[in-house]
């Protein structure tokens, strides 16, 4: 029996960009492993004999259970929820693997239903009724591909019937037809999903906006994460029935037509917003009963066009946000960023900015110090910043903005504030002194007469301590080990080893 907690960390895993998910199906995975007639049954006598299988990696339960579990984990950033193994695999290994893997009941509380094979439908429910059985009541995560319509129905009746159980769930292509022995509604009624707290709907690119499937969840006072992407219009919540009341994390992506204040009216307690692939339009403005959200605390974009983001903070230009702390801004290979008109259009959300990340193709590199210099940055506590230059001639960072970070006059300091920064992307620097700032920063100590001790409080509350800094950037034209200062080197081994400063090629491995 498993002993893992009702919750783990996330794995540690990573999809690297040059590898592809491996073809999978649910039918295929399960058949090929559950349906293989020369493979013992984890429920008959044989495997519960008195004298078990040893277990190859001779390790604590415990600990197998856990590599097992870490194991299974899904590729981080994966939409189509692809992993690098499955439970299933472990049967293949040895007896003493398949009798732990069958009773280690957090490895499959991830459940992935894809293209149904109609003329197997029937097995692949009985597979899936065993795969549920083995959670054992844990708390299920779900992605639930409908493409076939009619043929899918058996399967989801199935998951309904654990649906105390489930967490999260993502319905990937909403067909865009709909059989004729297909409801209208994805469930025959209202349902109750008592722990239900995200929902993703994916719904099919191509499909029309009059023939929709209905998803009714307004029966889930858990919900409080609903993504929806290819939905053309602001009304989805048509289509997609919940308690507007109860969501704080809202994901739009690939919107035609985006009504922005009617989406912030309908929801009041919005802590979260995040929007992928703007629409190129706002509707025009118009006058308003609403005229602040006091909840919205993090906005995150992802464009292609600079144009378009400007749009967006045109368009909630008339409200303000006085709980706004977190901008995170994706503009990878974007036409040319305005930095001034950046500053100029978030100082009309009235907000104080402590998180501030930026992606964008760095090519004028003393007007993003003069964007971090305006007001709206003078708060900010965490900086991250992304060339997304690749593959092109830029420098990216050079030593001017490392310089600009110097706290020689404090009352003059470039984010006086700053206590984590991380920069990704391309170095123009030639000696690795260019992180003598940033040092300064993290060694700010304050003295304390009383105790002879030294803290880290902030030196005159004036500029705060550097707490954590992580550079990814080749290098390409210094080292380390050639710097000639011993002390400086030691001072770097030292940040390292307290894990205040990390330094990583674009491989993932270490600085030398």
């Amino acid at each position: 029996m498993s002993s893992h907690p009702a919750s783990l960390p996330s794995s540690t895993l990573r999809h690297h960009a040059s590898s592809s998910p491996p073809p999978y199906s649910f039918y295929d995975d399960v058949l090929a492993s559950l349906g293989d007639t020369n493979e013992i049954d984890a429920d008959s006598s044989e495997t519960d004999a008195e004298s078990p299988w040893p277990d190859p990696i001779d390790l604590p339960h415990e600990i197998t259970e856990r590599i097992f579990f870490y194991a299974c984990q899904r590729y981080a950033n994966d939409d189509s929820w692809y992993r690098p193994f499955y439970p299933l695999y472990f049967g293949r290994v040895c007896r003493a693997w398949r009798q732990l893997a069958w009773a280690t009941s957090s490895l499959w509380t991830t459940v992935v239903v894809r293209q149904v094979e109609i003329e197997s439908a029937e097995i692949q429910r009985q597979l899936l009724e065993e795969w549920l059985e083995r959670t054992q009541g844990r708390p299920l995560e779900i992605y639930f591909d409908t493409s076939i319509p009619y043929y899918h129905q058996p399967l989801l009746r199935l998951l309904v019937h654990y649906r105390e159980q489930w967490v999260a769930i993502k319905f990937a292509n909403i067909p865009h037809m709909l059989s004729s022995n297909s409801s209208q509604s994805m469930f025959d009624t209202p349902i109750s999903f008592p722990q239900l707290a995200s929902v993703t709907v994916h719904r099919h690119r191509h499909a029309p906006s009059k023939n929709i499937t209905l998803l009714d969840f307004s029966q889930s006072p858990a919900l409080s994460n609903l993504s929806v992407i290819n939905f053309q219009s602001t009304n989805f919540h048509e289509y997609i029935i919940h308690q507007p009341g109860g969501i704080s994390r809202l994901s739009l992506t690939n919107g035609t037509h985006l009504d922005l204040i009617a989406i912030l009216k309908r929801y009041p307690q919005l802590e979260e917003l995040a929007l992928s692939s703007l629409p190129k339009r706002f509707p025009t403005m118009r006058r308003t009963d609403i005229q602040r959200h006091i909840r919205l605390a993090s906005i995150f974009i992802r464009s292609s066009l600079w144009k378009v983001v400007a749009r967006f903070f045109q368009h909630l230009s008339a409200l303000s946000f006085p709980a706004l702390n977190n901008l995170n801004l994706d503009l990878i290979n974007s036409d040319p960023v305005s930095m001034s008109q950046l500053s100029s259009l978030i100082q009309l959300f009235d907000c104080t900015l402590t998180s501030f990340s930026l992606t964008y193709p760095i090519r004028e590199e003393f007007a993003l110090i003069d964007l971090l210099f305006s007001s709206p940055f003078s708060s900010i506590r965490e900086l991250h910043l992304t060339d997304s230059n690749e593959g092109r001639s830029a420098s990216g960072l050079t030593t001017a903005f490392f310089e600009a970070l110097q706290v020689d006059n404090p009352e003059d300091a470039l984010l006086p504030r700053l206590e984590v920064f991380s920069y990704h992307g391309r170095l123009g620097l030639y000696a690795i002194d260019f992180l003598d700032p940033l040092i300064i920063r993290s060694r700010i100590r304050y003295f304390n007469e009383n105790t002879l001790t030294h803290s880290t409080t902030d030196l005159d509350d004036s500029i705060a301590v550097l707490k954590k800094i992580e550079i990814r950037a080749d290098q390409n034209e210094f080292t380390i080990a050639e710097y000639t200062d011993p002390l400086y080197i030691w001072e770097l081994i030292r940040l390292m080893e307290l894990r205040i400063l990390t330094l990583e090629n674009e491989d993932g491995s270490a600085w030398i």
